[in-house]
């Protein structure tokens, strides 16, 4: 899992130190946090195909409402790099028409493997809807004085 896991003092980006060969090696046990989260690929979401699973696709996406305090709430769509430099090695375009299928209908925030808060994908082989929500989204958490790192 990606994203932090409070309650095992996982930080983001970091392998789960629970995580075994067959997965979760406290999986009966596991925090209420593991067991309520669920990504896209796994509710099974209409877009997404059996080869579009996080770890062989290498993304995770997730759909998420953003919850700042005194601001609307809004819906968008958070997308995980499962592996390092997956943008610049190994993105296939079965995933990148994905992410340009789903940014069509959604503010998109990529969080690229292991850089915490970083917004990306901004070089400029990237769709530019997405390079244009992903600055977007960042001069908005610069001028609250906030950087997020969810």
């Amino acid at each position: 899992m990606l994203p932090a896991v409070g309650a095992l003092d996982k930080p983001m980006h970091t392998a789960c130190p629970q995580l075994c060969a067959r997965g979760c090696g406290i999986y009966a046990e596991r925090p209420e946090e593991c067991a309520a989260f669920r990504c896209a690929w796994h509710r099974g979401d209409a877009q997404l195909l059996s080869e579009d699973r996080p770890d062989r696709m290498g993304l995770m996406i997730e759909t998420c409402v953003s919850e700042l305090e005194g601001a609307p709430s809004i819906p968008f769509v958070r997308v995980w790099e499962t592996r390092p430099e997956w943008f610049e090695d190994e993105r296939s375009d079965r995933a990148l028409m994905l992410l340009e299928t789903l940014s069509a209908s959604w503010p998109i925030k990529l969080h690229r493997y292991g850089q915490p808060g970083a917004y990306g994908p901004l070089d400029e082989d990237a769709p530019a809807n997405l390079r244009l929500q992903a600055a977007e989204l960042q001069r908005r958490d610069e001028a609250r004085g906030t950087p997020r790192s969810d």
